[in-house]
């Protein structure tokens, strides 16, 4: 249902088809430790991140252990920490391909980038959208030659594989959107005050 759709982590993703083998365990203790392993997911991600961008590592700890541990996690699991947790390990994977022409971390990139459909609602992804595209816009501003060259070298590296992974990935995607819009909202229930429910038209004034 939509409750699970909106609070599902990585870890709930991979038990849950084999839920009938852990019948006998506490299902709180699972919960508890997907929500463990989300925020460590956040915690690495910042680390690398800020290795990237800062020269010292006592900056990229300090950083890493703000940013992580100022997350209420346990409280914000229905809308804002799943928003954001894989944010920082999609940037680093992003920033790194395009900074060392990597198409692996080019993929790992959109495959994160997929992974947050998971215990995420489809309205909230252009928030990273946006965020992603921005991060982009300015970093091609501040150079823009060197920009262009690093993108197009990045392409140039691109081979059919490359592609169909992609288009793996994107199908990936396309598969979790329709989970959430056909099987995740059998719980919802849709009312149209004064309007046909077939058609919308206005019915009442």
């Amino acid at each position: 249902n939509i409750w699970l759709v909106i609070s599902q982590s990585q870890l709930m993703s991979l038990i849950l088809p084999a839920a009938r083998l852990f019948s006998e365990v506490n299902f709180l203790y699972l919960y508890q430790a997907s929500i463990l392993i989300d925020e460590l997911v956040l915690l690495a991600g910042s680390y690398l991140l800020a290795r990237r961008l800062f020269k010292t590592t006592a900056a990229a700890v300090y950083t890493s252990s703000a940013i992580t541990f100022t997350a209420l996690s346990m409280t914000q699991i229905w809308w804002d920490f799943h928003i954001y947790y894989l944010f920082t390990l999609i940037t680093y994977s992003f920033l790194r391909a395009f900074q060392d022409t990597s198409v692996k971390h080019f993929l790992l990139g959109a495959l994160f980038t997929a992974a947050t459909l998971v215990g995420n609602l489809p309205y909230l992804l252009p928030i990273t959208a946006f965020t992603l595209v921005i991060l982009a816009i300015g970093s091609a501003l501040a150079s823009p030659t060197g920009s262009l060259a690093r993108a197009i070298s990045l392409f140039r590296c691109f081979a059919w594989r490359h592609v169909a992974l992609l288009c793996l990935i994107a199908a990936l995607a396309a598969s979790l959107l329709f989970y959430v819009r056909y099987y995740g909202s059998d719980e919802i229930t849709f009312g149209n005050i004064g309007r046909s429910s077939t058609t919308g038209a206005v019915s009442t004034l």
